[in-house]
């Protein structure tokens, strides 16, 4: 199956080199717009033509923002092959939201997830960055399916490193592999929330760096080695990226793309400047700050940011190595908890005004609404190695 969704017409050489997939008998199948054809070298089609399953996704080119969040056009472009195509519906050829689809179905997990990559015309920045002690920390509630997924893209990153997982809630999970590399955990009196689960397991972890990450998102092979790079190169307590995200709600594929200098937007304005789950983070410098508020279930992440900014260097990388699920039934799409819901309107709407005062020297940190606070204690326990 060599398939061109409404092709967008690049140069002949690189028809060729797609062509090439057909005669070396590999199946495939693509759109291309215009706006990223310039990414689809020679060295993208010969990954293809090398490895048995393969997905591309190509994001338009564009500066990043200055000062908070954006959401982009969703991008149509992929490049797909190899043998897993054939769990997709034969007509998808046919259907707009193909590169929805074909990133859906690599993510469903009823397939071993392909190797993704996501081009937006930045290169990468490579160095040696030596043998870093890495820890992932990882709240679970809700599809084991999903956790399978994140487990998967966890194990295969390209350095080294291992991760706590943490079940909140009636759930007998254990990964579809043996891993050694993860601890289990399970929280008592579930559900607790995820930022309990973050603060007990930020607090007592002793690897020198903490990645986080949703149970429900994917990151890419490389996300690590990547923003442990920029964290060496620019010295960061703090490091994140863009994020491509799969909307299962809107059905399209949404790069969102952040500033690259954290503490700069913050400085403009108290916007959402950082994806926290995208972040690795120093973990002294978390430890230091306390980690996590966890009088409430949802938000931590954002009062979390509030006060990294005057006590930490953050920053995100110009490249999207984190692909995060928007679902029904999330914390932030839940009626009651929301984006835009009453409460988070207005936990923002303090939140903001207090961060101006404490920025201009008028209130202390300590005294603000997004100081650290604490609720009751989560009873979290171990349950041993996942193998």
């Amino acid at each position: 199956m060599v398939t061109a969704i409404s092709y967008a017409r690049a140069s002949s050489a690189l028809d060729a080199q797609l062509l090439t997939l057909a005669v070396n008998g590999i199946p495939g199948i693509w759109h291309l717009d215009a706006d990223i054809r310039s990414l689809v070298d020679a060295k993208v089609v010969e990954r293809h033509s090398r490895q048995a399953d393969v997905l591309s996704v190509f994001v338009a080119p564009m500066p990043p923002p200055r000062d908070r969040a954006r959401c982009d056009l969703p991008t149509r472009s992929f490049l797909a092959s190899g043998p897993w195509l054939s769990s997709l519906p034969a007509d998808l050829g046919d259907r707009p939201d193909a590169c929805y689809q074909v990133l859906r179905q690599a993510l469903s997990g009823e397939i071993d997830v392909p190797d993704i990559r996501i081009y937006n015309g930045v290169d990468v920045i490579k160095r040696d960055i030596g043998c870093p002690d890495v820890e992932f920390i990882i709240p679970h509630r809700g599809s084991s399916t999903h956790l399978n997924v994140c487990v998967s893209g966890v194990s295969a990153q390209t350095i080294e490193c291992r991760a706590s997982v943490c079940l909140d809630g009636d759930s007998d999970w254990r990964p579809v592999e043996a891993c050694p590399r993860v601890r289990l955990f399970k929280a008592e009196d579930a559900p607790v929330g995820p930022y309990a689960i973050r603060q007990y397991l930020s607090m007592t972890s002793s690897a020198n760096y903490l990645a986080f990450q949703d149970s429900d998102d994917f990151a890419l092979p490389s996300r690590l080695e990547e923003l442990l790079t920029a964290r060496l190169e620019s010295g960061a307590d703090i490091v994140g990226s863009h994020e491509l995200r799969l909307d299962e709600i809107e059905q399209a594929v949404i790069p969102v793309r952040f500033p690259l200098d954290v503490n700069a937007a913050l400085r403009e304005v108290a916007e959402h400047p950082q994806l926290f789950p995208t972040t690795v983070a120093v973990a002294s410098t978390v430890q230091r700050m306390g980690g996590f508020s966890t009088i409430r279930k949802f938000g931590g992440d954002t009062e979390y940011l509030l006060r990294a900014h005057f006590l930490a260097r953050i920053i995100n990388v110009d490249r999207f190595v984190y692909i995060r699920r928007r679902r029904e039934g999330s914390l932030t799409t839940a009626p009651e908890t929301a984006l835009g819901s009453p409460v988070r309107v207005e936990l923002g709407r303090r939140w903001r005004s207090d961060f101006a005062l404490v920025k201009s020297g008028q209130l202390a940190l300590e005294d603000s609404s997004f100081a650290l606070r604490h609720g009751p204690a989560a009873r979290i326990t171990p349950m041993g190695d996942a193998s």
